[in-house]
């Protein structure tokens, strides 16, 4: 397959991902916070630190893991087809699954947290509208409203870019990890993508071919999507990288 064929089709599947995940992750806020829609509206909730001993991530975590291991997977075979035949075990899934319990973590835990002081407010309004004596139902339709709102905790927008962030991410993780199993010597390059691309990642794309296991200098990332960069060079990013075999 040539390479623009390849960027084609592997750009395909990551928009498909990206719906499923948007789909996934609406879901999961929704399955969180339904013990706090109900404690809210008996007004018996006030802070994030009595949110967190009553949610846990674990919706969240399901759902990451599912795109990061399962998905991840058939992406690290789609492009490992293009360069040798797949491999028999289930040595790449074991691997994926392993990067995920070290890397995928910190990803849970910054989206649970971040939901949760999203909902702070609602949570507010909730007690506020007990006090004044105010039904369950309505109650619990303001809180679903406030949630549900633009730029709410549990809005199309949030769960769009959660979605196209973490996809971008467990791509290029499969692939960056499918060419590090290679036996030969290979080379990466970072190819941006998308609309408002970000000055770092265009100089990023200017250095060139570096080693597999080289920083690009000017991001501090392996990869686009990289667990380990900053939230401001991963957030919304649609680069990509490619690879070349050296003698």
């Amino acid at each position: 397959m040539k390479l623009n064929e390849f960027l084609i089709a592997r750009a395909k599947m990551e928009s498909i991902a990206e719906r499923q995940m948007v789909i996934r992750m609406r879901r999961a806020f929704r399955k969180t916070l339904e013990p706090l829609y109900e404690s809210a509206s008996l007004g018996l909730l006030i802070s994030t630190e009595q949110a967190k001993t009553l949610l846990k991530p674990t919706f969240i975590e399901e759902e990451l893991k599912w795109l990061y291991v399962t998905w991840g997977y058939r992406m690290l075979v789609f492009f490992r087809s293009n360069f040798e035949p797949e491999r028999k075990d289930d040595f790449w899934l074991r691997r994926l699954a392993e990067l995920f319990t070290t890397k995928g973590a910190k990803k849970v835990t910054e989206i649970f947290n971040t939901t949760l002081n999203l909902a702070i407010p609602a949570i507010q309004e909730a007690i506020s509208l007990a006090n004044t004596g105010s039904s369950i139902d309505v109650i619990q339709k303001a809180i679903k409203n406030n949630v549900e709102s633009s730029g709410g905790l549990m809005s199309m927008g949030r769960a769009r870019t959660i979605a196209r962030t973490e996809v971008i991410s467990a791509s290029n993780i499969a692939s960056f990890e499918a060419m590090r199993g290679e036996n030969q010597k290979v080379e990466k390059r970072w190819i941006t993508g998308g609309a408002n691309i970000r000055d770092s990642h265009i100089n990023a794309e200017q250095e060139g071919w570096i080693p597999m296991d080289e920083k690009f200098l000017s991001t501090n990332m392996m990869h686009p999507g990289d667990p380990d960069g900053e939230a401001a060079e991963v957030i919304n990013c649609k680069c990509t990288l490619v690879y070349r075999y050296v003698d």
